[in-house]
């Protein structure tokens, strides 16, 4: 059973996919969601990164229209987000974060913007800015992720991201495993 906080929060990702603000979602959004990460992350849609990202959002896309567009026009609606929600496997923290994963991958590989394997603190802040995620949780949670030398493992940084769309309880920073959104 779905708790009552993880219904809220998917209604209000609903709200955060509809990009275009026209109360429905549509791959377009998915793939302003990617542009928009492309730029803040200072990125090249032609670059390689750039360009997971955008096959990133259009996976995500996939997953989540296969699930929710119940009359398959390309064009999600809140009713059948919400259906979704409560009738397929994506409506649940383990489908969703199997929906989102091609997405969250892309996005914390494009963070690391040296390669190295690590976030330092400013790549990680605008990773989760990118994802969303209010600034004072950024700055809160940030010594929940760092290692001792202050960077952030990528593997940390995507059980994190994941968690922002999957966890089933509020958001809470002292928790060491920096999630729960």
């Amino acid at each position: 059973m779905l708790t009552e906080f993880y219904q809220r929060k998917m209604s209000g990702r609903f709200e955060s996919f509809d990009h275009d603000g026209d109360g429905v979602v549509t791959q377009a959004d998915f793939e302003l969601m990617a542009n928009r990460a492309v730029s803040a992350l200072g990125l090249s849609k032609q670059a390689a990164q750039g360009k997971a990202l955008l096959e990133g959002a259009r996976q995500y896309w996939r997953n989540l229209a296969e699930a929710a567009d119940s009359d398959g026009d390309g064009r999600i609606t809140s009713e059948e987000f919400a259906g979704s929600i409560t009738n397929s496997k994506v409506g649940t923290p383990q489908g969703q974060a199997q929906a989102a994963q091609p997405w969250v991958d892309a996005l914390v590989q494009a963070a690391d913007s040296d390669g190295d394997g690590r976030l330092d603190s400013q790549e990680c802040k605008r990773m989760l800015e990118v994802l969303g995620v209010e600034p004072a949780a950024v700055e809160g949670s940030a010594p929940y992720l760092a290692e001792a030398d202050g960077s952030i493992k990528i593997d940390t940084v995507r059980e994190a991201a994941l968690k922002l769309y999957t966890a089933d309880t509020p958001y809470n920073p002292a928790n060491a495993s920096f999630g729960k959104f």
